[in-house]
């Protein structure tokens, strides 16, 4: 189910459901949260580096993989 707020639900000719873009809180919205990144932990004792270095890991091997696969011209890994 899509965040309430920022979708117009409306049915098309035939009955089905649709959705289209709300831009109005769209555009409310995107100011407020401009720059801001959400982190969803159930480690409630980490602080927050301990909380963003795992993500910064992750996105350091996804680099290395693709370098690999692409930059090297590498065979894709069948496992």
């Amino acid at each position: 189910m899509p965040i309430p707020g920022y979708f117009k639900w409306t049915k098309d000719a035939e009955g089905n459901p649709c959705y289209d873009y709300d831009d109005d809180a769209i555009s409310k919205s995107e100011n407020r949260y401009t720059g801001y990144l959400c982190f969803v932990t159930d480690c409630m004792n980490l602080d927050v580096l301990a909380t963003i270095e795992p993500y910064r890991d992750k996105d350091g091997v996804g680099k290395v993989f693709d370098d690999i696969k692409n930059a090297q011209d590498c065979k894709r890994l069948m496992i």
